[in-house]
């Protein structure tokens, strides 16, 4: 996968050296105006721009196509810093922190991603996602544009959750929800309201259980919460980082 990517950064930065005849018509070099042009500078502006449009279609799917590859969160976030954080390509990423908090500082985790105590069986199992706290009826968020494939009451485990498939081989789950306020099928943007924090199924307290899954595999959710913080701390021109915050 290293050398795909090091061939979609090479295109996109390859972007900016393209002619001034291909950034946009008029030309951008020439201070004729366009209708004063011949036919000839017309044409050539015209062949470069359409080069241009070919090569931003080309990379876009190079992008895409490995991001469908892609296995963890470090392969998404340098595939997100090559596109330099396309908005529609985050879109379609789980990037959000599923629960609005008031500052960054406020965020917190009451039991991480991996092996656990479980609270309730008492043994030593695999906790395949993060438990944010909040209280009872706090709005949950979809992170990334999705079709609901899921919402289930009365759960053995989950209680009552959501399950959203997005795009490229995500899907997220919101589990131990009050209530969810969408159905199967239904498609929902990011950021929209999808449920409310409960204590529904194997709980001991408010919170929201919540799954990121990339093509089948359960991957740790919480550095995927700030991708779009990454998004603002590359415009500010911060350095970025691979860290869970």
């Amino acid at each position: 996968m290293t050398f795909y990517l090091k061939y979609a950064a090479f295109a996109l930065l390859g972007l900016g050296k393209v002619p001034g005849q291909a950034q946009s018509l008029p030309v951008a070099q020439d201070l004729l105006p366009w209708e004063q042009k011949s036919e000839a500078e017309k044409r050539r502006a015209s062949l470069l721009w359409l080069r241009k449009m070919a090569l931003q279609e080309e990379i876009t799917r190079v992008t895409e196509d490995l991001l469908r590859q892609s296995a963890t969160y470090g392969e998404v976030l340098d595939l997100l810093r090559i596109s330099r954080f396309d908005a529609r390509l985050l879109r379609t990423i789980p990037s959000l922190v599923p629960l609005k908090h008031s500052s960054v500082k406020d965020f917190r985790v009451s039991s991480r991603f991996g092996y656990r105590k479980h609270p309730v069986k008492d043994a030593v199992l695999f906790h395949g996602g993060i438990d944010l706290p909040a209280p009872n009826g706090t709005p949950v968020y979809a992170v990334a544009d999705a079709v609901v494939s899921q919402s289930v009451s009365l759960h053995a485990s989950l209680g009552n959750f959501v399950q959203l498939d997005h795009r490229n081989g995500f899907s997220t789950v919101y589990g131990h929800l009050l209530r969810f306020i969408v159905s199967p099928g239904q498609p929902v943007q990011q950021g929209q309201v999808v449920g409310y924090v409960g204590q529904t199924g194997l709980s001991t307290g408010n919170h929201l259980h919540y799954i990121v899954v990339k093509n089948g595999q359960a991957l740790d959710p919480l550095p995927f919460c700030f991708l779009m913080y990454e998004k603002f701390r590359a415009e500010a021109g911060t350095p970025y980082s691979r860290r869970s915050k």
